[in-house]
C-alpha cells in the first residue's frame, strides 16, 4: 500500500487536482481545511472515482491544531508519505492600507503552519522517501513587471516569497538530515528546490 498524501488547504483547484491524481495512483488522501462542507463534497466526489479520501476539518492557522490534525492523519490514515501545502490568506491592499493583523496571519499561515506541518510529517517523509509538495504562486518571484502587478496584493507576494526562501532553507535542512542518516540525497526525495529556478 502506497503512503498517505496530506493536502492542507484544500478547495476546488490545485488541491481538488493533486487529491485527484494521486488518489487514482493509489494514495491514501487526507483533506484538510476549515470549511467542512467543501470537504464534504470532495469526499463525496473522490469516493465516487474509487478513491480513498478522509476529511480531516482544521484551522490550520492554529499550530496546535496543524500538530494535532497530522497526528490524526497519521493514526487514522498511515504513515505520510506526501504533504502538500497549499494554503493561504486571500487578502488585498497595498503595503501603505493592508492592516499589519493581516500580513501577520498571512506570514503565519504560508511559513509558521507549512514549517510545522513539515516538522510533524518529518519522521514519516524521511522513513518513507517522502516528498513536500508546496502550492506558491508567481507573486514569490522579484520581478519588477510581477512586482507592479503584486502591489495591490502585498500580503500574498511578501508571505509566498517568505514561503519561496523557507522551501528552499528546508531544502537544505532535509539534505543535512539526509547525510546524518547515512543516505544517499537519490534515495531520499526530499524537498527538492522548485522549479522555478
Amino acid at each position: 500500500m502506497k503512503n498517505t498524501i496530506l493536502i492542507c488547504g484544500y478547495g476546488p483547484g490545485i488541491s481538488h487536482a493533486v487529491a485527484r491524481r494521486f488518489g487514482k495512483a493509489g494514495h491514501p488522501v487526507a483533506l484538510i481545511a476549515r470549511n467542512v462542507q467543501r470537504l464534504t463534497e470532495a469526499v463525496a466526489e473522490l469516493t465516487a472515482e474509487g478513491i480513498q479520501v478522509q476529511a480531516f476539518p482544521a484551522d490550520l492557522s492554529d499550530v496546535k491544531a496543524i500538530r494535532r490534525v497530522v497526528t490524526d492523519v497519521r493514526e487514522t490514515m498511515g504513515p505520510i508519505g506526501i504533504l502538500h501545502w497549499n494554503v493561504f490568506l486571500d487578502i488585498e491592499g497595498d503595503l501603505l492600507s493592508i492592516p499589519p493583523a493581516d500580513l501577520s496571519k498571512s506570514f503565519d499561515l504560508r511559513v509558521v503552519g507549512y514549517i510545522t506541518a513539515v516538522q510533524e510529517s518529518m519522521t514519516d517523509l524521511a522513513a518513507s522517501k517522502g516528498t513536500v509538495l508546496v502550492t506558491s504562486g508567481v507573486m514569490a518571484l522579484d520581478d519588477p513587471q510581477i512586482n507592479a502587478f503584486a502591489v495591490d496584493y502585498a500580503g500574498i507576494a511578501i508571505s509566498g516569497a517568505a514561503q519561496r526562501k523557507a522551501t528552499h532553507i528546508l531544502a537544505h535542512s532535509s539534505a543535512r538530515l539526509v547525510q546524518r542518516m547515512g543516505l544517499s540525497r537519490e534515495r531520499v526525495g526530499l524537498l527538492n528546490s522548485d522549479p522555478l529556478d
